[in-house]
């Protein structure tokens, strides 16, 4: 009886892990894409994105990030779009103040000042 409940145990322990662990793997690939980031790799990050099948809400800011750190053209639409899409999230709102100062540093000192109130506001 006791070997019988040891081998039970030990059986539930193993797919308690399993399952752990291969719910951990979406955010090993959102770690791999922030380290990346925070290495100035966006050419790596930009591939890792458009690998990935489900966009989830981080990759949707890594992209973003990627964008404003690349000084693109089309980053503050990207950004007014992701702060649309996502209006009530929290964390969207603190990453986009973040990144609207970072515009604010990129832009002239014209758009300086509009850009002061939005990451203000956010």
């Amino acid at each position: 009886m006791f070997i019988k409940s040891l081998i039970y145990t030990s059986c539930t322990v193993i797919i308690l892990y399993s399952a752990l662990t291969y719910a951990q793997q979406p955010n090993s690939q959102i770690t791999m894409l922030e380290s990346a980031f925070y290495h100035r790799q966006y050419q790596q990050v930009t591939k890792m994105l458009n690998t990935l099948n489900d966009k989830e809400l981080d990759a949707e800011i890594m992209a973003v990030s990627v964008s404003v750190a690349q000084n693109d053209d089309n980053k503050e639409t990207l950004l007014n779009t992701l702060i649309k899409r996502h209006i009530d999230n929290a964390k969207v709102h603190f990453t986009a103040g973040n990144l609207w100062y970072q515009i604010k540093q990129q832009s002239n000192l014209f758009n300086k000042l509009s850009l002061v109130e939005k990451s203000l506001l956010i």
